[in-house]
């Protein structure tokens, strides 16, 4: 006969089957809260994304992330006002002069994952996006600037809290177009929808994979690359990982 433990251990594992078998038949649906930054500042920092080019991007999303048995809800799109101070500050302006020093694109990705600079980045964007007042519990948080500080096509900001994920902590950062940096050092990016699918890819836990340069088909099909595929084992660890950091927030 089986003892206790044996018998609570047996009914976890039949909860988490049912979980898994409605989840394989029926698509999770995410909650989205997007945050339109308002803002009317020289050097590029003006407001210029509508409602329109949000729901554009999350249509082609979902048509990407419906492989996935993934559909984001927009739940609501507004305008809530950017914290430009930060863009006249000592800080950004010192971090912005480094940032143009850099000779090319390598150069500049090593400026950037510095960790001081990285650190730096990532409170000019806290401050600028005014995260902590405008987030929303209850939905995974989209904020759209005009640009980027960075030669960066998107950003998702994982905060250094070790429980970011289940706090609903982080969010995802996109620019409406490429800043003059990266036009200068022909740095292009990709559709903004297909930059926003790999974003979300990060907020499920998702990294960039080791793929080897030879192996150009896969890396170019690979969703955290350049594509917009999923692996089996792609889609079995997102759902593992919205169940166990977003059970509070999907339908």
């Amino acid at each position: 006969m089986l003892d206790y433990l044996q018998m609570k251990k047996l009914l976890g594992i039949l909860v988490l089957s049912f979980l898994w078998c409605n989840i394989g038949f029926a698509k999770i649906k995410i909650p989205i809260a997007v945050h339109i930054l308002e803002m009317n500042e020289p050097n590029g920092w003006t407001t210029i994304t509508s409602k329109s080019d949000v729901v554009e991007d999350f249509k082609r999303a979902n048509e990407i992330w419906a492989k996935a048995g993934v559909i984001f809800i927009i739940k609501e799109i507004n305008f809530p006002k950017a914290n430009t101070k930060i863009l006249r500050s000592k800080k950004l302006k010192n971090y912005s002069k480094g940032l143009k020093k850099t000779k090319n694109r390598d150069d500049a990705i090593r400026y950037i994952v510095n960790k001081k600079n990285n650190k730096i980045r990532g409170e000019i964007l806290y401050s600028l996006t005014n995260h902590k007042k405008n987030r929303n519990k209850k939905a995974l948080n989209i904020y759209y600037l005009p640009q980027l500080l960075t030669i960066s096509c998107g950003l998702t900001e994982l905060t250094f809290d070790k429980q970011a994920f289940k706090k609903n902590l982080v969010y995802i950062i996109m620019p409406h177009q490429e800043n003059d940096f990266m036009k200068h050092i022909n740095s292009n990016c990709r559709e903004r929808h297909a930059t926003l699918s790999h974003e979300l890819g990060h907020l499920f836990g998702m990294k960039h994979p080791k793929i080897p340069k030879k192996n150009k088909v896969k890396k170019e099909a690979n969703l955290m690359e350049y594509g917009e595929s999923f692996s089996d084992q792609d889609i079995i660890e997102i759902k593992k990982f919205i169940l166990k950091n977003y059970k509070k927030i999907i339908n």
